[in-house]
């Protein structure tokens, strides 16, 4: 199977999926479409986690998006330190070539995975710069976009408590 076919369809995906996150007022067949293929850029959206848990916070919930790579990291380093292990001890392998032969493998796992990954984390960690008026023109302030009671700027608050993380994670995932 050539996978580089299976990531022009990946792709093609996961760009009609950021189409149903966009402000356009979609016709509801499509808009129910393009939810659905969300699914192509691993977005726990789709699954509603705050609807199963409702003490679920958006600051929580932000949080676990952004540790999903350092998480799949650590279960990598996890399965590369147990596999090499068992090459060890229980099939005798004795040479770093034979006892880690599989880091490879699992390297091309975390790099394809981030890969599915990618839009999904940028566009979380983006959300936190993305302020909007909400209502008349009578209130000045201007409130997080996802979480419409918070307030952007305000010392303490919601977008205030993320944005050094969400600096820092633009700088480790997306740019980087």
């Amino acid at each position: 199977v050539n996978v580089a076919i299976l990531s022009i369809g990946v792709d093609y995906f996961q760009v009609l999926a950021l189409f149903a996150s966009s402000r356009v007022k979609w016709p509801s067949v499509i808009q129910d479409i393009l939810y659905i293929l969300s699914a192509f850029n691993l977005n726990i959206e789709v699954t509603a986690p705050e609807c199963s848990i409702p003490e679920l916070t958006y600051e929580r919930k932000w949080w676990m998006v952004m540790a999903l790579p350092l998480s799949a990291s650590g279960l990598l380093v996890v399965l590369f330190v147990g596999y090499a292990l068992y090459k060890f001890l229980i099939k005798g392998q004795r040479t770093r070539h034979k006892m880690c032969s599989h880091k490879p493998k699992l390297i091309a796992s975390f790099l394809t995975l981030f890969y599915f990954l990618y839009l999904y984390i940028t566009k979380t960690v983006l959300d936190v710069f993305d302020c909007e008026k909400v209502g008349d023109d009578s209130d000045p302030n201007t409130y997080l976009a996802v979480a419409a009671l918070e307030p952007c700027g305000k010392p303490g608050g919601l977008q205030m408590r993320l944005m050094p993380a969400a600096v820092t994670f633009l700088l480790l995932y997306v740019i980087g």
